[in-house]
């Protein structure tokens, strides 16, 4: 991941409660900047496993960032590679990486309303 890259996980606060019983302040998987290192016995939940498949958002992602051809058959991108992407991983994740090298602001406010609309988190993915 560049320095003008920022990466956003969508994840459901449904599957977040289920695996942890609340929304913890930091999800396994996805660890905060000044916390880096994975404990031991860490794992990263599917949280989407049981609620609506990632995937079945593809065509209001699309409405939004336009489809490219994937590099993965497990994966939707959409948006501009070396710029603002989505990508739904099947069955797995959705993340979001906005470019702050050209900030769209009406981009991020549409991922933001389309994050309450679905109700997922917004978690900043550090996997990258």
């Amino acid at each position: 991941m560049a320095v003008w890259q920022y990466d956003i996980a969508l994840v459901p606060r449904a599957g977040v409660v289920r695996q942890h019983g609340n929304v913890p302040a930091e999800l396994p998987g996805y660890r905060a900047v000044w916390n880096p290192e994975r404990e031991p016995d860490e794992t990263t939940p599917n949280y989407w496993k049981g609620d609506v498949a990632p995937e079945s958002f593809a065509a209001e992602i699309e409405a939004l960032l336009p489809a490219y051809r994937s590099w993965s058959a497990d994966a939707l991108m959409y948006g501009v590679e070396d710029g603002h992407t989505i990508k739904i991983w099947r069955g797995e994740e959705i993340t979001f990486r906005f470019d702050v090298r050209t900030p769209d602001v009406h981009l991020l406010r549409s991922i933001v309303d389309f994050a309450r609309r679905h109700d997922l988190l917004l978690v900043p993915d550090t996997k990258g």
